[in-house]
C-alpha cells in the first residue's frame, strides 16, 4: 500500500505476524517540488545524502514480507523531513545540531536550507511528509494489536557510519551493530538473542551506543501501549557482504520464528535477500 510519501509493504493474510520492520532512512528521493528549499548544489546535495542514507536497509527488509512482517518504508530522503525525530524540536537531542525533524544544516554543520526559511515553509512541510507517516504507522500498530491481541514488535533498521559524524561526541570503538532501546519497550527475548550471539565475538554489539532508544509512534490508545521496539543499526562497514552481515539476516528470521511461536502457528520457509 502506497501513501504517496511512504510504502506499507503487507504480507499475505495467511502468514501475517504483529511485527513491523520500519525503515525510515534508506530513501535517496528529494522530490522535485522541495529541491528550491536547499542553498546547496546539485553536487553538495548529493554529497549530504550519500552520508546520511541508510542505503539498502530497506533490502535488508523487504524478504521478510513473505514471512509475516510488515515493512514500512521511507520513500522521501530525510534531508527533506526525518520521520524518525521528534515533532518539537524542544524534545529532539538532533535539534542543537540543527538536525531535528526538518534539518536546517548538515551533518558537518552547513546551511542546508535557504535563509528565509520560516516557521510555515517548516509546518508545511511537516503537513505533507512527517504527520501522514506518523499517523499511518500508528493506525498499523492499532490494527495490528487488535487483530492479534498480542503486542506489536517493531524492529526499526538503520546503518551508521563505521565513523563518526562531526558532531557526535562518541569517538570509540564502534561496534558492527548497534542495538538502541528504552527500558519499557524492550522486547528482551530478542536482546537474549544477540547476547547469544555475541559470545565471543568481539566488538559484535553494542547497547544504546552510538545510538540509544528505538521507534515507538506516539498517541497510541491503552490497548496498543504494550508495544515492544528494538532498533538494530547495522554498521555500513559490514553492508557490502561482510561475513558478519549474516547476523541481521538471522535475526529478522529468528524475529519472525519467535512471534509464530507465541502465535503457535507453523514456522514457513526461510527467505533470504539476494
Amino acid at each position: 500500500m502506497t501513501r504517496g510519501s511512504f510504502t506499507i509493504h503487507r504480507p499475505e493474510p495467511a502468514v501475517a505476524l504483529p511485527l513491523v520492520i520500519h525503515v525510515p532512512h534508506a530513501s535517496c528521493v528529494v522530490p522535485a517540488h522541495c529541491r528550491g528549499d536547499f542553498v546547496l548544489s546539485d553536487a553538495d546535495l548529493q554529497g549530504i545524502i550519500d552520508a546520511m542514507v541508510d542505503r539498502d536497509t530497506d533490502r535488508l527488509a523487504l524478504p521478510l514480507v513473505a514471512q509475516g512482517a510488515y515493512v514500512v518504508v521511507n520513500e522521501v530522503c530525510r534531508v527533506v523531513v526525518d520521520p524518525e525525530r521528534f515533532a518539537d524540536d524542544a524534545h529532539e537531542a538532533a535539534a542543537v545540531w540543527g538536525m531535528g525533524a526538518v534539518y536546517v544544516h548538515t551533518h558537518d554543520g552547513r546551511r542546508l536550507r535557504r535563509r528565509d526559511w520560516s516557521p510555515f515553509d517548516r509546518a508545511e512541510r511537516m503537513a505533507e511528509f512527517y504527520h501522514p507517516y506518523h499517523r499511518a504507522v500508528r493506525d498499523l500498530v492499532v490494527e495490528l494489536r487488535g487483530r492479534f491481541a498480542e503486542p506489536v514488535h517493531i524492529i526499526d533498521l538503520h546503518s551508521f557510519p563505521a565513523a563518526p559524524f562531526p558532531y557526535e561526541t562518541d569517538h570509540g570503538p564502534r561496534p558492527g551493530y548497534c542495538l538502541g532501546y528504552d527500558d519499557e519497550h524492550a522486547p528482551r527475548n530478542w536482546l537474549a538473542w544477540w547476547t547469544g550471539r555475541a559470545n565471543g565475538v568481539p566488538g559484535l554489539i553494542d547497547h544504546n551506543r552510538p545510538y540509544a532508544g528505538a521507534y515507538v509512534p506516539g498517541e497510541l490508545p491503552p490497548h496498543a501501549t504494550d508495544t515492544r521496539s528494538l532498533m538494530v543499526e547495522v554498521n555500513r562497514g559490514l553492508m557490502a557482504g561482510h561475513p558478519r552481515l549474516e547476523h541481521v539476516h538471522a535475526f529478522l528470521e529468528f524475529a519472525c520464528e519467535d512471534l509464530r511461536h507465541t502465535l503457535g502457528v507453523r514456522p514457513l520457509p526461510v527467505a533470504r535477500a539476494s
